[in-house]
């Protein structure tokens, strides 16, 4: 008999991927052909990131670009946060 270990974090990671690839185009699809540029951030478990980053069309320069992904980052959570504590105020 071969006992066979399972790394929980190839299935969080494989999921992780998932999602992305899922929230990609979602974006992708929402802006077809009107995308100007993009910002993205990956970070694995021990916090060390790859960033990537298109700024050479639209309003949004390189410099702008980190001031205005997380601006819009920020609305995103506050606007999830409102959710989740809209669920838990009306199950309370």
């Amino acid at each position: 008999m071969t006992l066979r270990t399972v790394d929980p974090r190839s299935a969080y990671a494989a999921s992780c991927r998932s999602d992305l690839n899922t929230q990609v185009n979602a974006c992708c699809d929402l802006h077809e052909d009107d995308i100007a540029g993009y910002a993205l951030i990956v970070w694995d478990r021990r916090g060390g990131c790859r960033t990537a980053l298109w700024t050479h069309e639209g309003p949004v320069s390189m410099a702008l670009a980190p001031t205005y992904a997380g601006d819009a980052l920020n609305r995103h959570v506050a606007v999830m946060l409102s959710q989740t504590e809209t669920v838990e105020t009306s199950d309370a």
